[in-house]
């Protein structure tokens, strides 16, 4: 398999024309990956423009996602190639981004709420015994940064088929 990409988590493979490999590195906690599959598998089944994702497996003793594979750019391409268009690109991602807020996910059976408390606290700059009203907002203003930049990497995918 040729490897198309790489991020902090996973490194992408083409599986065919039609399919592509997320295999997380080593260290991956599996339950991470499961959850992912499964809310990829609802966020798709729902009818929102996003990679439908096809099945689990193991490789090489790592984990990973089989997605259908979106032709396109990226939109850090994108934009790299038409800086003066990222006004517009922008623009696109706020309206899907906005479209991601007018589905119901209440069978999701996962609380946004709890799940940002766990990742707070089990961050490693979180400190119980010392927090303090700045040190809140700049765990929730980092939190938010990672949420926002969660979403942007997912619907980069959707732009890229919109802009490609």
């Amino acid at each position: 398999m040729k490897q198309i990409g790489q991020g902090r988590t996973a490194d992408i493979y083409e599986v065919d024309e039609s399919s592509i490999l997320k295999l997380y590195k080593k260290g991956i906690f599996h339950e991470a990956i499961d959850v992912e599959f499964s809310v990829s598998q609802f966020v798709y089944s729902i009818g929102i423009n996003t990679p439908k994702p096809i099945n689990l497996l193991w490789q090489d003793e790592r984990r990973g996602i089989v997605f259908q594979r979106i032709s396109g750019v990226s939109l850090l391409d994108a934009i790299t190639r038409r800086p003066l268009r990222a006004k517009k690109y922008a623009q696109i991602l706020a309206t899907l981004h906005s479209q991601l807020h007018t589905c119901e996910a209440r069978d999701l059976k996962r609380k946004q709420k709890e799940v940002l408390a766990d990742n707070i606290k089990s961050a490693p700059f979180y400190r119980k015994k010392k927090r303090t009203r700045s040190s809140s907002i700049w765990m929730n203003y980092r939190m938010i940064i990672s949420f926002v930049m969660v979403i942007f990497i997912q619907t980069t995918l959707c732009l890229a088929s919109k802009i490609g």
